[in-house]
């Protein structure tokens, strides 16, 4: 058994002498100042190479195409935060066992890898953050991405409509068999997530479920599938185009710690499922969509605050400060008299009483007073009787 891994105080270039370790198991040289272009040999330095993390260098130019069809023991693939161009090798199909891939942050190019959909162990794919682009098609596999539970390609230019089919053969985030046949790597390794908007590096990635399609050109509604991954933990489908409502179904997403759906064209009212059922939920996120009406309350959505449904100028509720109609004590309204009597009616009689009273008594005294002095005065008599002759 070999193990290979150097500081950047000792290697700043990855020389073709790499190629002669024919008994290499482990190449681990992540967060170098590494440079150049990968060798040729990479994938076929030995039949028994296991690991390889060249994450986070300067690696330049394109992946190596060639894999050995003898090549079965590949299981940790991290190329991650590097400047790799060109498309994603299609020799990685022979890599039977691989269990991890990592290409994030680097300018790829190329259409979504469905071929990689029949690797049976595959479990952790990450695209983020290249120029993958394109419709993700109906895959021809009879069951796809078995062992897939993080799925992570945001950040690219994939369009069309989301993937419904894989979501409905993720079979490892659908039956909570997560971390059953987890593979003991030698080194403590671990892969980024992006985490509540922020990336964190994951130790114990083989029990994690995320999902994140956001920053794509994604349209269409939210597949009901969705609500049948029931084990799922971290669902992001931020920035994309989506329309249609939210389905009732994310409501069977029980675990669920963080869902992001905002920036995007929903409509319609947020389903009163969410918030009965999703009892783990730490952050919610559903701003600038174009939702309406009452936000459900329940036991974490009484937690969150405006920043959850910014932008929905039709939401009403707790936490903001819109009032929905008819939450409130009703605004006070004149009622007019009714004619059978009452209250108001009563009240309104005895004041045009009281004012009529006030008002005609001095003028009563004033006319009294008159003629007791001087008898019946004719302006008065042709005002009151008319002008009789």
């Amino acid at each position: 058994m070999g193990n290979l891994t150097l500081s950047s105080s000792t290697m700043h270039t990855l020389d073709s002498w790499l190629c002669n370790l024919n008994s290499l198991e482990y190449l681990h040289l992540s967060q170098n100042n590494l440079r150049g272009p990968l060798p040729q040999c990479l994938w076929n330095i030995s039949n028994n190479l296991e690991f390889v993390d060249l994450s986070r260098n300067q690696f330049e130019g394109t992946i190596p195409t060639h894999f050995a069809k003898g090549n079965h023991w590949l299981h940790y693939i991290n190329l991650k935060g590097n400047h790799l161009e060109g498309s994603l090798p299609r020799g990685l199909v022979n890599c039977s066992f691989l269990t991890v891939l990592d290409v994030g942050n680097n300018k790829l190019v190329d259409s979504f890898p469905h071929w990689l959909d029949v690797l049976p162990y595959l479990g952790v794919l990450i695209l983020r953050s290249n120029q993958f682009y394109g419709i993700i098609r109906t895959s021809k596999t009879r069951s796809p991405f078995q062992k897939l539970h993080i799925f992570d390609i945001s950040h690219n230019e994939f369009s069309g409509a989301l993937p419904r089919y894989y979501f409905e053969n993720f079979e490892e985030i659908r039956n909570a068999s997560v971390a059953t046949d987890v593979i003991m790597f030698p080194y403590y390794d671990y892969i980024d997530l992006v985490l509540k908007w922020r990336e964190f590096p994951v130790v114990n990635f083989s029990i994690f479920t995320l999902i994140d399609l956001s920053h794509n050109h994604f349209h269409g509604e939210i597949p009901k599938a969705l609500g049948s991954l029931h084990y799922i933990r971290f669902l992001n489908l931020s920035h994309n185009q989506l329309a249609g409502s939210i389905p009732l179904s994310l409501g069977n997403l029980s675990i669920l710690e963080v869902l992001d759906l905002s920036s995007n064209q929903l409509v319609g009212k947020i389903p009163e499922q969410l918030a009965k059922s999703l009892t783990f939920l730490a952050v919610l996120n559903l701003s600038y969509n174009h939702l309406v009406g009452p936000i459900p309350h329940g036991p974490q959505f009484n937690t969150f605050n405006n920043d959850s449904y910014l932008g929905n100028t039709a939401l009403c509720g707790f936490p903001l400060t819109l009032q929905c109609q008819g939450s409130g004590p009703p605004p006070p309204q004149a009622v007019p008299a009714s004619p059978s009597g009452g209250e108001d009616s009563e009240n309104f009689g005895w004041r045009s009483v009281v004012v009529g009273y006030c008002c005609g008594m001095p003028f009563g005294f004033v006319v009294g007073y008159l003629a007791f002095l001087y008898g019946r005065p004719r302006w008065f008599v042709r005002f009151v009787l008319g002008d009789k002759k």
